[in-house]
C-alpha cells in the first residue's frame, strides 16, 4: 500500500475529514501498542474489537503522514478528562469517532476540534429525549419540526453537541443542556454550517450513506472561516493495513 498517495498538508484554516469503512479494512497488530492491544481486549464481542483495533490502525497510519512519524513509533498522551494528543506533534489535532462499520477522523492544526458520528436508525422516544438532554430550546423547536424532519434534526443536533463537548475536552462531564446549538431552517442542506451562539465555535455537519445505512455526523472547531475537505476512497486497495 503506498501511503504517499495520502494528501496531507494543511494549513490554519484547514479541517480534513477522514471517512473510514471500517469494515474494508482489517487491523494491523504490528503497529499497535500494548496499550491498545490490552483495550481492544476489553470489548465483549469480537466484532467491536475488531472494529476498535482497526480504528486505531487507520489513525495510526493517517497521523504518520501528518506527523511524518512511522505509525508504529507514534506516542499518545492523555488530558485528565481522557481527550487523547500526539506527544510528538502537539500542534497537530484531532478527533476519532467510530459507529457500526463506519468511522470519521477529522485533523486540524493549533486548535482544538471534535467530531462525532452516529448511525440514523428510528427513535420513537427521541423527542423524549431531547427533552431529557437538550436545552429547553432545541427540544422545543424539534417538537415544532414537520415529522419528516425531526429525526435528522435529532442526530444534527446530537452529534453536534457531542462533537462541540469533545473538542472542549470535557467529554461527558459537561451537560448536553448547557448550551444551544441552532437548527437551520434547511435540515437537508450538505453540508450544515452554524456557529454555536455566545462562542467562538462552528459546527460542520454532514448526513450521508454507506453500505445502505445513514449516517450523521458532526465537526466543531473555533476555526472562523474552516476550510473543510473530506477525503473518501483514500487507498487503492482494501483488506489488510
Amino acid at each position: 500500500m503506498n501511503y504517499d498517495q495520502i494528501n496531507t498538508s494543511l494549513k490554519k484554516t484547514d479541517i480534513h475529514i477522514w471517512h473510514l469503512p471500517i469494515l474494508d479494512y482489517k487491523p494491523n497488530f504490528l503497529i499497535l501498542s500494548q496499550d491498545e492491544l490490552e483495550k481492544g481486549e476489553t470489548f465483549h464481542s469480537e466484532k467491536d474489537q475488531n472494529h476498535y483495533w482497526t480504528c486505531r490502525t487507520l489513525l495510526r497510519i493517517i497521523l504518520s503522514k501528518y506527523a511524518q512519524i512511522r505509525p508504529e513509533h507514534l506516542k499518545f498522551g492523555y488530558t485528565d478528562r481522557g481527550k487523547p494528543y500526539l506527544i510528538q506533534s502537539i500542534n497537530i489535532s484531532f478527533n476519532l469517532s467510530h459507529k457500526s462499520e463506519m468511522g470519521v477522523l477529522a485533523i486540524c492544526l493549533d486548535s482544538p476540534i471534535g467530531v462525532d458520528i452516529e448511525a440514523v436508525e428510528p427513535i420513537e422516544e427521541c423527542l423524549t429525549l431531547a427533552d431529557q438532554f437538550f436545552s429547553v430550546q432545541e427540544a422545543s423547536k424539534l417538537r415544532a419540526l414537520k415529522e419528516e424532519k425531526t429525526l435528522q434534526a435529532f442526530y444534527y443536533l446530537w452529534t453536534s453537541k457531542e462533537a462541540y463537548v469533545k473538542g472542549l475536552g470535557d467529554g461527558l462531564s459537561h451537560p448536553l443542556d448547557d448550551f444551544t446549538i441552532p437548527i437551520p431552517e434547511n435540515i437537508e442542506a450538505k453540508p450544515i454550517q452554524v456557529p454555536i451562539p455566545e462562542t467562538k465555535w462552528r459546527i460542520h455537519s454532514y448526513k450521508f450513506e454507506k453500505a445502505k445505512k445513514d449516517y450523521f455526523f458532526s465537526c466543531a472547531s473555533p476555526a472562523i472561516q474552516p476550510h473543510v475537505t473530506h477525503i473518501k476512497n483514500f487507498f487503492a486497495e482494501k483488506g489488510a493495513l
